[in-house]
């Protein structure tokens, strides 16, 4: 399943970091990109996730290239951030549609 495919899950979903255990975010809901958001996670957007519960699922950000997968660590980031709202008001409605989702962000 590519990240695309995951963001449709209309569950309750956890979101951590592992690697710098900062991200604590719960995306209620399925999620809906715009098109300016569509274009501007579109480097993250066909990544593999692999689902390990219900409720989890690990994103896969591997490649050769060291510099392209801090690149696509710090849009993963910046997508589910901004996603649970931590971002410009006007860019959120610029990049997802509000369907009547809910997210909570625990720091």
């Amino acid at each position: 399943m590519t990240l695309r495919n995951f963001i449709k899950h209309d569950g309750d979903t956890d979101i951590y970091d592992d690697v710098y255990d900062g991200i604590g975010i719960c995306f209620c809901g399925a999620l809906r990109l715009k098109r300016e958001g569509e274009k501007r996670y579109a480097d993250i957007l066909d990544l593999d996730v692999e689902p390990v519960s219900p409720y989890e699922a690990i994103l896969h950000i591997d490649d050769p290239d060291e510099e392209l997968v801090k690149h696509r660590y710090r849009m993963a980031r910046d997508f589910f951030w901004s996603a649970a709202g931590y971002c410009d008001d006007a860019d959120w409605h610029k990049w997802f549609y509000e369907d009547g989702m809910t997210y909570h962000a625990n720091r």
